[in-house]
């Protein structure tokens, strides 16, 4: 259960965050809201996420906390780019993606949409 540190302020311990696993990334749910959704994912190296198809009505940025990956835009071979640690990127609405861990380490990322992910995640009822 999260913390409240005050009136208005919530605290989320990686304890408390809802793990899950998409493809090879495994993530943790900070924080879900109809304002907000904050995650953090690791990615072995050679390892890829599944192909996200975008998020309708929300932008999204991943942050490279560490490691070295590639973000693919669009849908088999599409567009790519690469992020290391202190990179960040911001994906407009609705374009899909996916991350290739191409370095030799693992490979941590922060994740934010707002205002919503615009879909359930996997382990929530459509």
């Amino acid at each position: 259960m999260m913390s409240i540190v005050s009136s208005g302020v919530q605290v989320c311990r990686r304890w408390e965050a809802k793990p899950f696993i998409e493809g090879d990334e495994v993530i943790r749910i900070y924080f879900s809201s109809d304002k907000i959704v904050f995650s953090a994912s690791t990615l072995q190296p050679g390892q890829s996420s599944t192909h996200d198809p975008g998020h309708e009505g929300a932008h999204e940025v991943v942050f490279c906390i560490s490691g070295e990956i590639f973000v693919e835009l669009g849908e088999d071979g599409g567009e790519f780019f690469a992020l290391a640690a202190g990179d960040a990127a911001l994906i407009e609405e609705g374009v899909p993606h996916r991350v290739i861990n191409a370095g030799d380490e693992t490979a941590f990322m922060a994740w934010a949409t707002a205002p919503s992910l615009g879909r359930p995640l996997i382990y929530e009822d459509a």
